[in-house]
């Protein structure tokens, strides 16, 4: 009998642990969901919940089974969450595909690209990857072009930015540097088939988030938002922490690792904090623009994000119009997740989006087709 007594606690004690844990899971889905509404500047755990949600869909996925499986109605709870955080995760996977139903031809196609300063993500040396990386720009016959993180750092191994425009078709170009001291390695860039207009550099703490470019198509003007939020900005001394943890977990405990991963941390909140700002600094420009807009670039920030949410507001997301899959386009060093974007406005109908799957950069390049709705 007290063998019995036993096992029934024992039973009793892990069932009310799993029920525990499958409630924490849960919450947290529900805290990844809400993140997008929190500004990380005036609270920050939540973003963390956020950059995570995937995590915590697919684990409230597996608890759903889990549940279901022991025939026990704590299995509603996951089902009441996923139903919930469905359209968040329809930001991150789309099934429908790309297919253009549309008759209509495509007027503009745009490409946005984080190069990464043409530094590639493999031996490949600078100046083959330079031409390879242009040659596969030329040959996307994109109307537009939006890069971010471009560099004109004088290297022999290195063409000069000027080399590289003018083997391009496209005859405009709008383009300025990330710091107001020009001192600045890298740029933002525009370049376009169509005649620029005007351009207005958007800058926060002298650093430059956003090149918004005016752009004249078929006697019609209409926005560019070439945009570059802020980075995590992880150096190598992060990027080798981070593997390490990877490969073995209890090297966390030591002293010198703990103070790594509390490094590591900051500088994710940090991001967050600063993107925040960023984020309404541009939304307020849009809201402005006297144009319809079309914003695209590197947010750093995943759907599930603040920064994210702020800036879409009621534009369309070209790959929850047109995309298919998974769509992640980040692969560096960090797990893969999607912070590059086109959002269109809502006088613009897109018809094909597509994020290329290209390795000259640690960003897979995106490309949308659209064209202006007739009416006004």
């Amino acid at each position: 009998m007290p063998t019995r007594k036993k096992r029934k606690r024992k039973h009793w004690f892990i069932d009310g642990l799993l029920r525990l844990i499958s409630l924490i899971i849960a919450i947290g889905l529900i805290i990844s969901c809400l993140a997008q509404f929190i500004p990380p500047d005036k609270f920050w755990p939540p973003a963390f919940f956020g950059l995570s949600f995937p995590f915590w869909f697919l684990t409230n996925l597996f608890f759903l089974f889990f549940w279901i499986i022991r025939r026990a109605r704590f299995a509603w709870i996951h089902v009441a969450c996923l139903i919930l955080s469905l359209p968040l995760f329809s930001h991150f996977v789309q099934l429908k595909g790309s297919k253009n139903s549309d008759n209509l031809p495509a007027s503009i196609s745009l490409l946005s690209y984080n190069i990464k300063g043409l530094a590639g993500t493999n031996s490949t040396t600078s100046s083959g990857l330079s031409d390879s990386l242009f040659n596969f720009i030329n040959n996307e016959n994109a109307s537009i072009v939006c890069l971010q993180e471009y560099t004109e750092r004088q290297n022999k191994n290195k063409p000069t930015v000027q080399t590289i425009f003018s083997t391009m078709p496209l005859k405009y170009t709008s383009k300025s540097p990330y710091y107001e001291n020009n001192n600045s390695n890298y740029y933002i860039a525009t370049l376009s088939q169509y005649p620029i207009c005007n351009t207005i550099e958007i800058r926060k703490d002298k650093r430059l988030i956003a090149l918004i470019t005016d752009i004249v198509a078929e006697k019609d003007t209409f926005r560019i938002f070439n945009v570059h939020l802020q980075s995590i900005s992880f150096n190598d001394e992060n990027y080798k922490f981070l593997a390490e943890a990877q490969q073995n977990i209890s090297s966390l405990q030591s002293d010198s690792m703990q103070k790594d991963s509390k490094k590591v941390f900051w500088k994710i909140r940090t991001g967050f904090v600063k993107r925040a700002s960023q984020a309404r600094i541009l939304n307020k420009a849009i809201q402005q623009s006297p144009y319809p807009m079309i914003v695209c670039g590197d947010f750093n920030d995943t759907p599930a994000s603040y920064a994210y949410h702020t800036i879409k507001n009621d534009l369309t997301d070209a790959f929850m119009e047109k995309g298919k899959g998974i769509g992640n386009t980040y692969f560096g060093n960090l797990p893969k997740i999607r912070i590059d974007y086109v959002l269109l406005h809502p006088k613009f109908k897109c018809q094909e989006f597509e994020i290329i799957e290209e390795t000259f950069s640690d960003h897979h390049p995106v490309k949308a087709m659209f064209y202006k709705k007739k009416y006004d």
